[in-house]
């Protein structure tokens, strides 16, 4: 029983020392220090995202019964998306 802990032990401490070793050695990479990307205001993409992540479609524990409005205006605002970029692959 006493050579299984020992070998726990000695285990533990090998594994301690590795985390320890590479702990040390690593190195913090660089941050990116390239120009700030803007996006133009006109990106339709980024409209059509940011309008989708607003509507709310879960609900956080309520109990209440189910607002199907905003599911109505995710039906409603995909035709609309579809047909924007539909008409620019075509």
């Amino acid at each position: 029983m006493k050579r299984l802990l020992y070998f726990a032990l000695l285990a533990l401490a090998v594994v301690a020392g590795i985390l320890l070793v590479n702990t040390l050695r690593f190195q913090k990479t660089a941050a990116f220090a390239g120009p700030v990307v803007e996006i133009p205001n006109n990106d339709s993409a980024a409209i059509h995202l940011s309008n989708a992540i607003q509507i709310k479609t879960i609900s956080f524990g309520d109990t209440l019964a189910i607002d199907t409005a905003e599911f109505t205006q995710i039906q409603l605002s995909l035709p609309a998306s579809a047909a924007s970029w539909k008409t620019r692959i075509h």
